[in-house]
């Protein structure tokens, strides 16, 4: 029990961690998360994929598909978009393996909203793959009431439409934001009504322009 093992190369390494049994990976991992959550939270927080990894080998769904999020908005702020998207879908596996998971249609929006930002950047506004993000973010949006996430996806769907040139739609999509606009008048703070208009004014006009 007190002997310490160093591996000279990472594929002998994999073969010795593959020959664990499931449920004695599962601990070390878990016990790897305890270690770097109380001994290096500075490298944590720094390089949280790391303790993603950790904890999505260990079972602690919730924490994995958190940390995931924080590695993608980490990666895309430093301008890492492929990285980021890479994080932003190990999340979303972890969320879609864990339906009973606690949150999980919240998290699954969260993770939705990021990769699109993420895509958008990495390959363009128009690529399917954009679009089928955004109507899977728009429908948990409104599934769950969330007003910011589901005109952010909204917005994300005319902006897809608008560069494929598909005016029709784009034009459809720009009279809901606006329609949703005005609705939120009535209980968001001036800020956040401003914005709101804005963005839906601004997304009419460049569609009729």
């Amino acid at each position: 029990p007190d002997a310490l093992y160093s591996f000279k190369h990472v594929m002998i390494q994999n073969a010795a961690h593959a020959s664990l049994l499931h449920s004695e990976r599962r601990k070390l991992h878990a016990r790897i998360v305890q270690v770097l959550a109380e001994m290096y939270p500075e490298k944590t927080e720094r390089e949280p994929e790391l303790l993603a990894h950790h904890l999505t080998e260990s079972g602690q769904s919730e924490g994995a598909a958190s940390f995931w999020l924080k590695a993608g908005k980490q990666a895309a702020k430093s301008g890492a978009n492929l990285e980021a998207i890479g994080h932003l879908h190990r999340g979303l596996s972890v969320v879609q393996a864990n339906a009973r998971m606690q949150g999980a249609d919240e998290m699954e929006l969260e993770l939705r909203i990021a990769l699109g930002n993420a895509l958008i950047a990495a390959k363009g506004y128009a690529v399917q793959e954009v679009e089928e993000n955004y109507i899977r973010a728009l429908e948990l949006g409104q599934q769950l009431d969330d007003d910011e996430k589901t005109f952010a996806a909204t917005r994300g769907l005319w902006v897809c439409h608008f560069i494929r040139a598909d005016l029709t739609r784009a034009h459809d999509l720009s009279v809901e934001l606006l329609k949703f606009a005005k609705r939120e008048r009535l209980n968001e703070e001036a800020a956040q009504q401003t914005g709101y208009l804005i963005e839906a004014h601004r997304s009419i006009a460049m569609t009729m322009l």
